[in-house]
């Protein structure tokens, strides 16, 4: 049967069963990602078009762009949690907590467990300490909140993760520092380089594995000359062409 519609699958929600002979045995699609045996279904091999990235760990599994950076998304996470976390409790710096006399083993115990249960974590950041029992005094410290320091973090997080998707800073707005040109080659880099490569391995599997189904003589191809930016590098190339034959210094055939 001719396939009819396709549907797009969570890749968290899929398990490649392996066979010793033809490599995929079957896929098994679940409807949960922590448990693959809810409500799971078995496909078998030429009902899934399989489309994935090189894996340098796997034969049968790709490999997402986020995986290499997921350190770095966390990490932008945090820093942005923990911001929010700032000024929720009223942008308040940290502090010092002055207690009269030495404390006892019991007392020193008490203060860290506090600090371990209520004040480890970056959601329970800006708190201010209570100590009961004890002679102690608070002391804020007017220390500015070190906003750059956070600014720099998540900058630097932002464009490890926009380079490994393939999407320079002029595709998300940011053109501070760059010129006109720059933006232009930015945005020809993103489909040259990003879109056309994803493109051509959607269509590589799309002709392997659908295209069969309606007759040997046709192929799928995405008409990306019809995007302005690449339409503007095609005049471009053409204009310096004509100029060069003009000049003499190309003949036509050449060019």
């Amino acid at each position: 049967d001719k396939p009819v519609a396709l549907y797009p699958i969570r890749p968290t929600r899929v398990t490649i069963n392996p066979d010793p002979i033809r490599r995929i045995k079957s896929y098994t699609i679940s409807d949960s990602i922590t448990d693959k045996s809810s409500n799971a279904k078995e496909f078998e091999p030429h009902e899934i078009v399989h489309i994935k990235q090189f894996s340098p760990s796997s034969d049968l599994y790709g490999l997402s762009n986020m995986s290499p950076v997921i350190t770095e998304i966390i990490l932008d996470l945090y820093a942005a949690a923990l911001n929010k976390k700032f000024f929720q409790q009223g942008a308040r710096p940290g502090g010092i907590l002055n207690i009269e006399g030495e404390l006892t083993p019991d007392q020193r115990k008490a203060v860290e467990d506090q600090f371990a249960q209520k004040y480890a974590s970056y959601l329970q950041a800006f708190k201010t300490l209570i100590i009961e029992k004890s002679k102690a005094n608070y002391q804020e410290l007017f220390t500015k909140h070190k906003d750059m320091e956070f600014e720099k973090q998540r900058l630097l997080s932002r464009d490890i993760i926009l380079f490994a998707y393939g999407v320079p800073p002029a595709m998300i707005g940011d053109t501070k520092q760059a010129s006109l040109a720059s933006i232009y080659e930015q945005k020809m880099l993103f489909w040259l380089d990003t879109i056309y490569e994803r493109l051509q391995r959607l269509k590589g599997a799309i002709n392997r594995s659908i295209v069969p189904y309606y007759g040997t003589n046709i192929v799928c191809d995405f008409d990306i000359w019809s995007v302005p930016a690449i339409q503007e590098r095609e005049e471009i190339k053409a204009r310096t062409l004509i100029g060069l034959v003009q000049a003499g210094i190309v003949s036509i055939n050449t060019a």
